[in-house]
């Protein structure tokens, strides 16, 4: 029997048996984590734990992590939610190959050219930057053609320049 390769991780990974057991464990529960029941209780503090667990891996407070209900959820949520210095949100930048959802975000999106391999074009990005405030959305590795952006190059100039990535 052959063995089989999953390279499609881009899109789904196959889920691991720890996540399978939580999952089987939660779908067990009944009860509306926000109502003050026994059911709701359990179902709270199962979140609540979830939260901590992230928040420790992540390296942040638990009150900076908020769960969402999918991508597209999570990058309206960024995107629109995104605030620097003042009550004005950000420009959006992101790269021309970039996920719809991040593209159809706003309707403001100022999109970044891509070199002939798909790379963020570093100096465009640069000049961008340089035009004020700005939150950037760059995919790490790109679900259809497998490029994989120089995130550290694109972390240092958005730093620099005070933006958020």
């Amino acid at each position: 029997m052959k063995s089989r390769i999953y390279l499609d991780h881009a899109a789904t990974t196959p889920v691991s048996d720890a996540a399978r057991t939580a999952l089987v464990e939660a779908l067990g529960l009944t009860g509306n984590p926000s109502s003050v029941h026994g059911g709701g209780r359990a179902a709270n503090a199962l979140l609540e734990g979830a939260r901590d667990t992230v928040a420790r891996f992540a390296g942040v407070a638990p009150e900076h992590v908020v769960f969402t209900s999918g991508g597209t959820e999570a990058i309206a949520l960024a995107s629109n939610g995104a605030r620097l210095a003042g009550p004005t949100r950000p420009r959006l930048l992101v790269g021309a190959t970039e996920h719809s959802a991040v593209l159809q975000a706003r309707d403001d999106v100022v999109l970044l050219p891509v070199d002939g391999d798909g790379q963020i074009d570093l100096a465009a990005l640069r000049a961008a930057l340089s035009e004020g405030p700005a939150l950037v959305a760059v995919q790490a590795a790109n679900n259809e053609t497998g490029v994989i952006q120089s995130l550290a190059e694109v972390a240092a100039l958005v730093r620099d320049a005070d933006c958020l990535l």
